[in-house]
């Protein structure tokens, strides 16, 4: 499923059982449970050290490719700075490929770290991770335009987005 047929039913799909379906906030907003929590890493782990290298403004919006195309391969980048619940995190969006046996197989996750570590968002498909991010916000691709989603919380569990119902 896309994130567009997200957007459009205002719901995720009960076919998906890692996800959960929205919540509905004070003022009948729905929030979308986009992502489940899929590992976390602490920072002194390999992976988290590469990623504090990418910390800098030049690296804002811009694909970085690391890896061996016959092992795995990231395909990383750099969203931004954003503090939910007085914790600052670095945002970033991650697509992977790691060989098995004959065929390749590939992830999608959003990623917050944070002084502690990092902890990793799993997306079901790379349409799903965000166009960008802007003002506490993530941007999607949504059919000929842009949908804007708040980041409204980041539990151990879910990532969970406002849907404002504004394209940008």
């Amino acid at each position: 499923m896309s994130h567009s047929d997200l957007v459009d039913n205002h719901s995720i799909s009960d076919t998906l059982t890692k996800v959960n379906i929205e919540e509905v906030a004070e003022d009948n907003e729905p929030k979308v449970i986009l992502g489940s929590l899929k590992f976390m890493l602490e920072k002194k782990d390999p992976k988290v050290v590469y990623l504090n290298t990418l910390i800098n403004p030049k690296y804002i919006n811009k694909e970085v490719k690391s890896g061996k195309s016959e092992e795995a391969e990231y395909f990383t980048t750099y969203l931004g700075q954003i503090t939910l619940n007085e914790k600052d995190y670095h945002v970033f969006k991650q697509f992977y490929t790691i060989q098995a046996a004959i065929e390749k197989h590939g992830h999608s996750v959003i990623i917050f770290m944070d002084k502690q570590g990092a902890s990793y968002y799993d997306m079901e498909l790379t349409e799903d991770l965000p166009i960008d991010m802007r003002y506490g916000s993530f941007r999607f691709k949504h059919k000929n335009d842009t949908l804007l989603m708040k980041i409204e919380h980041l539990s151990e569990n879910d990532l969970i987005l406002r849907n404002t119902h504004n394209t940008q």
